[in-house]
């Protein structure tokens, strides 16, 4: 999922060159859309400890951060949190939620375990 969002908001990136406030916050957002995984390898070293189990609080918090600290840029320079931040960072959560609710309801293993077995037969 995060390389489905990262795929959405690079391609509207690209849409919207022309206009540099929103393809600027788009290129920033799809870059966060896609350091989860790389968040959640620092639960693996050992000054953390954590582990498997760490891995998703890390890639959730440091993407909550890297949101925030967007956020942060667009109150501090323009007074308010622009548009196309607030849509991006939405797309972003809902993803992420779609994800894991697919991962855990089982479905979403059952769809790539049949498109898994199509591929390699």
């Amino acid at each position: 999922m995060s390389l489905a969002v990262f795929v959405a908001l690079f391609a509207t990136a690209l849409f919207k060159r022309r206009e540099a406030q929103k393809h600027r916050r788009l290129m920033l957002l799809a870059s966060i859309a896609i350091v989860g995984p790389a968040f959640a390898r620092f639960a693996f070293w050992p000054i953390f400890g954590y582990g498997l189990a760490g891995g998703p609080p890390f890639a959730l918090g440091g993407l909550l951060l890297l949101m925030l600290a967007l956020v942060g840029y667009d109150l501090a320079t323009l007074k308010k949190v622009h548009s196309t931040t607030l849509r991006g960072i939405t797309a972003i959560i809902l993803f992420i939620a779609l994800g894991v609710g697919l991962g855990l309801s089982g479905v979403g293993f059952q769809v790539f375990s049949r498109v898994l077995n199509a591929a390699t037969a």
